[in-house]
């Protein structure tokens, strides 16, 4: 009787173990989506590449600017982009872009990736602003690309500051991120 239960109850440690990992967060998915998504996404504002920015999305994204109560979809917001980058470029500004990150989630071909962003704005003469936010991001991956489906941030009322993307995490620290999500 004592095998028995002693038996049923590693049977339990493993199952729930084994049901644990499936949901561990796995550094190479961040690795990747790094590389397909937010190093190219940052690069593409500072090289000012609407075509750049808009690839790494799907084609009817979800685009979200909490701020102005709106909801943009698919092609206008690759319009919309367009027209920004060309508006900068025109008027001579420039765009530097930082990502953080607060919190890191995938499962199978879904991940959810939630942040702090900068955003530096060049004027001429080298005046230079400073912008921050919020955003959340909902990732599908499809014929091995990883792709943006919805695209949402905010400045929460603008108090999102300087502090704020210190305390988020560097984009290549998983560590933060590893721990299990049933936790």
């Amino acid at each position: 009787m004592k095998t028995t239960r002693l038996s049923s109850i590693v049977v339990v440690i493993f199952i729930s173990l084994w049901v644990n990992n499936l949901n561990a967060q796995d550094t190479n998915v961040f690795r990747q989506i790094n590389t397909q998504v937010w190093e190219k996404f940052e690069e593409a504002f500072i090289t000012n590449n609407p075509e750049l920015l808009n690839s790494l999305h799907t084609d009817n994204v979800l685009r979200i600017p909490s701020d102005s109560k709106t909801i943009i979809i698919g092609k206008e917001y690759f319009e919309n982009q367009k027209k920004s980058f060309a508006w900068v470029l025109e008027n001579g500004y420039k765009t530097l872009m930082e990502l953080r990150f607060i919190e890191r989630i995938s499962y199978d071909n879904y991940a959810s990736e939630r942040g702090i962003f900068k955003i530096i704005v060049i004027e001429p003469g080298d005046i230079k602003q400073q912008y921050f936010g919020k955003f959340h991001m909902i990732l599908e991956k499809k014929d091995e690309a990883w792709k943006i489906s919805v695209n949402y941030d905010s400045t929460e009322n603008g108090t999102i500051d300087e502090l704020s993307f210190k305390n988020a995490s560097d984009m290549w620290d998983f560590k933060p991120f590893l721990t299990n999500i049933n936790e």
